[in-house]
C-alpha cells in the first residue's frame, strides 16, 4: 500500500505514534497551538456547569426496577419498583426477595 504525503515543503513534519497507528503531520504554528488552546479553554468555561453537577439524572419508566447495593448489609441488594423496596439476591439471573430478619 502505498501512502502519499502532499505538503508544502517549507512547513516541519512531525510524527507521532500511540500503539500501532503512525501519523505524519505538519508541525502547527506557535499561533494555531495558542488558537486551539484558547479554544479549548472556552468550550471547557462553557460545559463548567454541567461538570460540576454532581450525579446522574436517571429517567426510570413505571415498573422498570433499579438496584442498588444494601448500604446496611452489602451481602443484599435493594430493588426498588415503583417506590416498592426489596431486598434480596439474585440466584440463576432471578431476584429473590429475603425477608431481614426482625
Amino acid at each position: 500500500m502505498a501512502t502519499a504525503i502532499i505538503t508544502d515543503i517549507r512547513k516541519e513534519l512531525t510524527t507521532v505514534t500511540v500503539g500501532a497507528v503512525t501519523i505524519v503531520a505538519e508541525r502547527p504554528s506557535p499561533e494555531e497551538i495558542r488558537k486551539n488552546i484558547l479554544d479549548g479553554q472556552m468550550a471547557l468555561a462553557r460545559a463548567l456547569n454541567i461538570f460540576k453537577t454532581k450525579g446522574v439524572k436517571l429517567n426510570i419508566s413505571k415498573g422498570i426496577p433499579l438496584y442498588q447495593a444494601n448500604p446496611n448489609n452489602p451481602k443484599f441488594l435493594l430493588r426498588n419498583i415503583d417506590g416498592n423496596i426489596d431486598q434480596g439476591v439474585f440466584e440463576n439471573g432471578q431476584f429473590k426477595v429475603i425477608q431481614s430478619p426482625e
